[in-house]
């Protein structure tokens, strides 16, 4: 338990996520942003971009999902009167989150092979080109 809560990853993913719910909760309450594709597909793609770029991708989401559950549980002291909406429309933010985070895989992946690691030629064992007599 102890390394979850140590784990760098696991902490910046509630922070990122405390702090995207919060903008779009906020956009959301001061008419900056409508229920349109800001709220629910540009914010959770962009936070799932910032997951993905963790070096721990595990803890960061158990760390999302920890996040949301805070997020909630403040809205429910806070006593919003969107609660339900809220929790409704975590079904439509969640699998947006998760294709910023395969992006960002996907993009690690085309680098990998577009420049792949240089190896040197003739240093395994038995190959050697060079001989002692």
């Amino acid at each position: 338990m102890s390394s979850i809560l140590t784990d760098r990853s696991f902490r910046l993913s509630i922070i990122l996520t405390l702090i995207f719910l919060g903008t779009g909760l906020l956009f959301l309450l001061l008419g900056i942003a409508e229920y349109d594709w800001v709220l629910f597909i540009l914010l959770p793609i962009v936070l799932g971009i910032a997951i993905g770029a963790l070096p721990n991708i595990g803890w960061a989401y158990f760390g999302v999902g920890f996040g949301i559950i805070s997020f909630l549980f403040f809205l429910l002291i806070g006593q919003m009167a969107g609660f339900l909406c809220v929790i409704t429309s975590m079904v439509l933010i969640v699998p947006f989150i998760f294709l910023g985070t395969i992006i960002v895989h996907l993009g690690r992946r085309y680098r990998e092979l577009k420049n792949p690691p240089l190896r040197a030629f003739g240093t395994s064992c038995g190959n050697s080109t060079v001989s002692g007599k």
